[in-house]
């Protein structure tokens, strides 16, 4: 049996306890005992050692534990040795943990490493039991001892249980009674021992004071939507879309517990989904069979108010309850889901498509296994991403989710249409505590478990198909209307004769209501399964496809059934007859188009005529079954017993014309002749010309210009210096804005110096008002005050003003003129920048 022992660089002589290489062992965590540090409150640092095997090579990585399994905090003066009792016999010896005086270390018990990373039902750990170590040898930090001793060795204290948190007293021999508090918190066992004097401020030193943090969001409707941008390049072409209504996010507060004792820190987030559905918003472009594939029961949302005084009911009224319990450390805690009876409906054809559609998303992996030169060692991808998946493992004190019933219709276009009919599967209660396991453990597990369920439920999947007829259907029908039938009358005659008449009345009508609803589907499902079956095996590729285009249009009344099916058969009868001629005619011209030999041209049309022949018996019975299915669902639509759930959304096309211009096309097409192109905004803008128009446009503010782009044109119209304009929003109209360009009117060029002439006007300004305020400071001679002309004040060039107006989006357009005001004083060196 090899071992292995881990040390710190840093530290000297300090080892940590002997760590067994086992294949058996995945992942081990291993307490390395380090320097005393107070950034550091503990005297070891975990380390995750991972050990796999790989053709044939067996590979060990050291790795940082960012989730321990357990911490043991030694309050009391004395070190100690803790020793697990293990239930069941071990291949190799358990190493006792040496616990230091006043101090702090982390633990991961034998149990919890052979176990990892089963994924079982309740997780029950093993006792331990604690006593003073008298002298410790330098350096030893684990001791073997035996763990099929039946009496406890002298000076041992009692087994202590840790599979519940809590506080308990143990006698220590050699010290007195010793305080034991253990918590269990995101997967993690914390063990605080003090003594009797230190109790009452050590063991409750982690728990927290009340939450007092309170809050919940509700939201009437949100959407989110699937797109295919790949596809097609000219559009965007909806796949699915999940629609959600009072969507409740919830931060209850704290309550007291039911021991009394305070609570740990925790924080717990409640998430409610009145109703829910997923669409199939391929169902009008393709002959996809269901427009939902998600919903749930028919009962409807709560009709109950997300009110303060009504919060209860309405959560427990909702399809979907999804608690988030959240630990001090921001670890995920307990996780809890409730999803009420729901509705699903599958198709094969839907689910290859998806995945074929999916595959075009994620691009092919270019990095390979790497290859090293001489004694270079590669680690394989497939140890580095286990060696990954072993380090950070899903560690979670409680993973609940409540049964769950389904109504599940399915359709596979195999060999052989099959398809299933609102078949009834109920999954039992998944709880597991505590977890903590890998991604794929636990997601296998949670296939199993359900995979189980619906093997329980085989029967009722096989009673559901339609081409049985779906007699578990009939049966569960006729079960509710006796169970109405008898039922209603009863809680009636509880209340008053007046209720019991009542009750009669509606059990007889549901009674009536369900025998109806139970026999017309069975006979409908029959003769739709007969149909489409011998649609395909009429060998008729355009026969199959046009009946199945039709078989979308469902009736909504008797009469549109008796048409629809009527027409359908009477194009089947001709399309029987016509088909002995018109496929050894297609055959043959396939063949005449094609370089191939007279033999091959001969069993073309040996073939075609087999297919005509084949035609003239599938086809005509395939009308009649349609005849008789278009007849059932008419009735069944008409009388309002039976109809497909209905898309909530109709899928919106998006063409790609029809994008916003991208910032960086703005930067990299018309910024580029400035010396750094830097795009502070760009807004959308409505310009207004001189007769009044308005066409799309776009304002882009950078550090030096204001361009002004034409949407409609893609090229840059006008662009004014920052330091020449002003920019204002018009306070009466929101969403206007104006920019005023001052420009001065010229007479002759001898009429202006050059140096005034590079000048702009803001600057001119700029300039006489430094002068004039800097000649306040002079002191001049009396002489020079006489000699000195008198001075009259210059008239102001005459200027020229030009107004654009633009209109925006009013929450952009404060924003837009703040930011100008930003950039133009940068522009100016005002302010500080």
């Amino acid at each position: 049996m090899k071992q292995l022992l881990l040390s710190l660089e840093s530290t000297e002589a300090q080892w940590s306890p002997p760590v067994l290489v086992r294949t058996d062992l995945p992942r081990q965590s291993v307490p390395v005992p380090v320097e005393p540090d107070p950034d550091w409150p503990f005297s070891t640092r975990p380390l995750a050692l991972t050990c796999q095997e790989h053709l044939g090579v067996t590979y060990l990585t050291v790795s940082e534990d960012q989730c321990p399994r357990m911490l043991i905090h030694n309050r009391s003066p004395k070190s100690l040795l803790l020793k697990e009792n293990s239930r069941e016999s071990v291949r190799s010896e358990v190493f006792s943990r040496v616990v230091p005086a006043l101090s702090s270390v982390h633990h991961e018990l034998f149990h919890q490493a052979s176990s990892f990373p089963e994924c079982r039902q309740k997780e029950t750990l093993p006792t331990l039991q604690l006593r003073i170590i008298t002298d410790t040898p330098p350096g030893d930090s684990a001791t073997p001892t035996s763990h099929t001793d039946t009496p406890p060795s002298p000076g041992w204290t009692d087994a202590i249980d840790i599979s519940s948190a809590g506080t308990q007293v143990v006698f220590l021999p050699g010290f007195g009674c010793l305080y034991i508090d253990v918590l269990h918190q995101s997967g993690t066992v914390t063990l605080t021992l003090a003594s009797e004097s230190s109790e009452g401020e050590v063991v409750t030193s982690h728990r927290s004071s009340d939450q007092i943090l309170s809050f919940w969001i509700l939201l009437n409707e949100a959407s989110v939507a699937l797109c295919d941008d790949i596809t097609s390049p000219s559009s965007s072409v909806e796949l699915l879309r999940l629609t959600v209504s009072k969507l409740l996010l919830q931060l209850p507060p704290s309550e007291p517990s039911a021991d009394g004792t305070d609570a740990p820190p925790v924080h717990t987030v409640q998430i409610h989904c009145g109703s829910l559905q997923v669409d199939n918003q391929l169902y009008e472009r393709a002959s996809f069979h269901f427009p939902v594939i998600l919903s749930q029961e028919p009962q409807g949302e709560p009709d109950l108010a997300p009110t303060p005084q009504h919060l209860q009911q309405f959560c427990d009224a909702c399809f979907l309850s999804l608690s988030v319990t959240v630990s001090a450390d921001g670890r995920l805690d307990r996780l809890a889901l409730r999803v009420r009876p729901a509705r699903v409906y599958l198709e094969d054809t839907f689910i290859y498509y998806m995945k074929t559609l999916f595959h075009t998303y994620i691009p092919e992996s270019l990095s390979g296994r790497g290859c090293g030169g001489g004694a270079e060692l590669v680690v394989p991808r497939e140890v580095l991403e286990s060696s990954s998946a072993l380090v950070t493992p899903v560690l979670l004190q409680k993973l609940s989710i409540e049964p769950v019933h389904l109504l599940v219709s399915i359709h596979a276009s195999l060999k052989l249409y099959i398809a299933s009919d609102h078949t009834p599967l109920s999954f039992s209660l998944f709880e597991r505590s505590p977890i903590c396991t890998t991604p794929r453990q636990l997601v296998h597990t949670l296939a199993m478990h359900y995979a189980a369920g619906a093997l329980f439920r085989a029967g009722w999947v096989v009673g559901s198909l339609e081409i049985l007829g779906s007699p578990a259907s009939l049966v569960r029908s006729i079960g509710n209307g006796v169970s109405d039938f008898f039922r209603l009358p009863y809680e009636g005659l509880t209340r008053g004769p007046g209720a019991f008449i009542s009750g009669v009345s509606r059990g007889t009508n549901s009674f009536i209501k369900h025998i109806s609803k139970g026999t017309l589907t069975s006979i409908t499902n029959l003769a739709t399964s007969l149909a489409r079956n011998m649609d395909r095996l009429s060998l008729d590729d355009e026969h199959y496809m046009r009946q199945e285009e039709w078989r979308r249009q469902l009736p909504e009344t008797l009469g549109d059934g008796l048409r629809q099916g009527l027409s359908r058969l009477g194009i089947s009868l001709l399309g029987a007859i016509a088909g002995i001629v018109d496929q050894p005619m297609q055959t043959f011209t396939r063949t005449l188009e094609l370089p191939n030999s007279a033999s091959s041209a001969a069993r073309g049309v040996i073939s075609g005529v087999g297919k005509g022949i084949v035609g003239v018996f599938t086809k005509p019975i395939g009308g009649a079954a349609e005849l008789v299915s278009q007849t059932g669902y008419g009735l069944l639509h008409g009388a309002g017993l039976w109809q497909l759930p209905k898309q909530l959304h109709l899928p919106t096309d998006s063409r790609s014309a029809d994008a916003s211009n991208s910032h960086v096309k703005y930067v990299w097409k018309m910024l580029q002749s400035l010396g750094r192109p830097e795009l502070h905004m760009a807004l959308d803008v409505r310009m207004v010309s001189g007769s009044g128009q308005e066409h799309a446009g776009c304002l882009l503010l950078s550090g030096e210009v204001l361009f002004v782009v034409s949407v409609c044109e893609d090229a840059q119209q006008q662009a004014f210096p920052i330091t020449e304009i002003q920019c204002e929003h018009d306070t009466h109209t929101p969403g206007r804005i104006t920019l005023t360009l001052q420009q001065h009117r010229i007479a002759s060029d001898t009429e202006v110096d050059g140096p005034r002439e590079r000048l702009s006007e803001l600057q001119y300004s700029r300039l006489m008002d430094f002068v004039t305020g800097a000649s306040q400071y002079l002191s001049p001679s009396l002489s020079s005050l006489h000699q000195q002309p008198p001075i009259t004040p210059a008239e102001p060039q005459p200027t020229v003003s030009k107004t654009y107006q633009y209109h925006a989006d009013p929450a952009f357009t404060h924003v837009f003129v703040c930011k100008f005001n930003m950039v133009k004083n940068k522009a100016l060196r005002i302010g500080f920048h």
